[in-house]
């Protein structure tokens, strides 16, 4: 999905967080977001995720403002992982029932995710009882069960640990392959940056820039 965003100014009371006046981001790309604490980089996805507004301007999504649609194709994920009172395999069946798939449809596509995440023997367990790291696995396996064409990501892997994170950025590296989805990662890893990213997004005072990153490294772990 190509997003655009065209003259998009945003306030935080008299503080000027955005202002941005033309920026395009092809579809398909794998971005870093970047920049300094206190940024907007929270906000700037929020907004792309139809969370919040702008005070100016707009954010175009293959052309098209903002439509309900789109949430059946963009995903907004948190530094904090939100689970449900229920069950690991109901929280990530819950953005599939919500699109009407059912049936033993959803019930393989949350199998195979859980098993991408590595953690097939929690479908059973409480969500809320998880740890922090278990419960960020079972948040981007949900994430990506439907499969969107825009993931938002706000530093997604803030709290696992080392081996943990390597699966992460394993199997979001390959779902960006296998979906061409555009994917935007906060992370306050430069590092990480360039380990998955292709492109990196630098926001402070307001503005944005976008500039290439070497290859990121592909390989799966």
């Amino acid at each position: 999905m190509e997003l655009i965003i065209e003259q998009l100014v945003k306030r935080h009371g008299k503080r000027l967080l955005f202002d941005v006046e033309n920026l395009r981001l092809p579809s398909g790309g794998l971005y870093g977001l970047m920049g300094p604490n206190g940024a907007g980089k929270t906000t700037l996805l929020k907004m792309a995720a139809g969370l919040e507004k702008p005070d100016h301007g707009r954010f175009l999504y293959d052309g098209r403002a903002w439509h309900k649609s789109l949430f059946t194709e963009t995903t907004y994920l948190s530094q904090k992982a939100y689970m449900m009172n229920a069950t690991v395999e109901e929280n990530v069946a819950w953005p599939l029932e919500v699109r009407g798939v059912s049936g033993t449809e959803r019930d393989k596509r949350v199998r195979i995710a859980l098993e991408r995440m590595e953690i097939p023997e929690l479908a059973s367990r409480k969500a809320t009882t998880l740890s922090g790291g278990e419960s960020q696995k079972v948040a981007l396996a949900r994430a990506l069960v439907f499969e969107p064409r825009l993931l938002l990501m706000d530093e997604p892997s803030a709290s696992l640990d080392r081996q943990a994170t390597e699966l992460f950025e394993s199997r979001l590296m390959q779902y960006h392959r296998e979906t061409g989805a555009t994917v935007i990662l906060v992370t306050h890893s430069a590092e990480q940056a360039q380990r998955c990213c292709k492109e990196l997004l630098w926001l402070q005072d307001g503005k944005m820039e976008i500039s290439s990153m070497a290859t990121p490294n592909q390989n799966t772990r």
